[in-house]
């Protein structure tokens, strides 16, 4: 059994060797049998359809980061990017 709950105010971020760090708004968390959690973050599947809320990558090495965390570069980037 899985629950959902909305995320406020969260961010998977993940660095790149020479580039910007990409930055992922999570819109919620899911919670597998109470003990797993995991960040979900929108996909766009096109124009005019509903995005999808799937786990971020779990193969990218990356952190679950609260907007008070981030640097004011990564603060910066979900506005930026669409």
């Amino acid at each position: 059994m899985s629950t959902v709950i909305p995320a406020t105010d969260w961010f998977f971020v993940h660095k790149q060797l020479e580039s910007s760090p990409i930055v992922h708004h999570v819109a919620a968390w899911r919670s597998f049998d109470g003990a797993n959690l995991a960040g979900l973050v929108p996909v766009a599947q096109g124009n005019g359809v509903q995005p999808l809320l799937v786990p971020a990558l779990s193969d990218v090495n990356g952190i679950y980061l609260h907007r008070d965390q981030l640097t004011e570069q990564e603060s910066w980037l979900p506005r930026t990017m669409h």
